[in-house]
């Protein structure tokens, strides 16, 4: 059984704070998701059927992490959006609107687990707005590896 006295001290009890480039962005609803993408690579070995266990590699990662934001704020709808609301970008992404997001939720101990993407964008934001429901923005930010690194965009700490 894999249940024991500390199980529920290093439970995550409830949703998280979503922060980009440091500032925290408001109510979000749902939590989170988080996911690494790894890219996998098999070789090909002669009279080897795939996959052979220890000959797999990742080559690389492409992190997101999605959340629903419910506070129409000028923060939040900037870090939607590259390069902010009220103008947009529509070629290459400047590397100054790349950011660092955070989220950080707590842990029945107290303790807290943080998932960081380095050098995100949000790739994928949607705006909502239904009858009788509140209007949300949904955010999938993407972390992107610096030039000449191969040290993945993504950080998870238990601290």
């Amino acid at each position: 059984m894999g249940v024991s006295a500390s199980t529920p001290g290093n439970m995550v009890l409830d949703a998280g704070v979503l922060a980009v480039g440091g500032t925290v962005i408001g109510a979000t609803r749902g939590g989170a998701t988080f996911n690494s993408n790894p890219t996998w690579r098999d070789p090909a070995i002669d009279n080897q059927p795939n996959p052979a266990a220890g000959t797999k590699r990742v080559i690389s990662y492409a992190p997101t992490l999605t959340v629903v934001g419910l506070e129409f704020t000028d923060d939040l709808l900037d870090a939607a959006i590259v390069g902010g609301a009220a103008t947009p970008t529509e070629h290459v992404v400047a590397l100054s609107d790349y950011q660092t997001v955070t989220y950080t939720a707590v842990k029945g101990d107290g303790s807290s687990v943080t998932i960081t993407l380095t050098r995100a964008i949000c790739t994928n934001p949607a705006v909502a707005f239904a009858n009788e429901d509140e209007g949300t923005v949904s955010m999938e930010f993407t972390g992107h590896y610096e030039l000449s690194s191969r040290t993945p965009p993504f950080t998870i700490v238990v601290a």
